[in-house]
């Protein structure tokens, strides 16, 4: 783990809500000069500790406003089969998340489609063609009364 002191997290706390906000803004509300603040951040940049800078987009907006969550169960217990499994599901473009969960050799994923038929063709022509897939079991969200992709730093 690397070593991050308080002004650190009140940047990444600034980032993690505004990703747009300039240098100077930031430098502001943490107390520090735009250079150091700006040190500061390409520092936490170059150790990993901010990984990317995205855009947020509206699924609904967009036409994908239903989220799956697909519990599947593989075959076989190798390495070969979880390495083989994780690189087909891996070209979905539908998967947002893809975890390996503990619970007789699960993973957990994270869909999102535009309609329960959508969702159904899906399964249908690539979830179950995925290799080694024994079991899948699938639970829509109803609602979503918290989305963040905020830490509590």
């Amino acid at each position: 783990m690397i070593q991050i002191d308080e002004i650190d997290r009140k940047i990444l706390r600034i980032l993690q809500v505004d990703a747009t906000l300039p240098i100077r803004e930031i430098a502001e509300r943490v107390g520090l000069s735009q250079a150091p603040c700006w040190r500061r951040i390409n520092a936490l940049r170059e150790s990993g500790v901010i990984m990317k800078q995205v855009v947020v987009l509206d699924r609904s907006l967009l036409g994908l406003p239903f989220t799956v969550f697909v519990r599947l169960k593989l075959q076989k217990l190798t390495r070969e089969a979880f390495e083989e499994f994780e690189k087909s599901a891996m070209t979905l473009p539908e998967l947002q998340e893809l975890q390996m969960v503990t619970n007789e050799n699960s993973y957990r994923m994270r869909i999102v489609v535009g309609s329960f038929e959508e969702y159904e063709r899906f399964l249908r022509d690539k979830l179950s063609r995925l290799p080694y897939v024994q079991d899948i079991l699938t639970n829509f969200v109803i609602s979503e009364p918290k989305y963040s992709f905020e830490l509590p730093i």
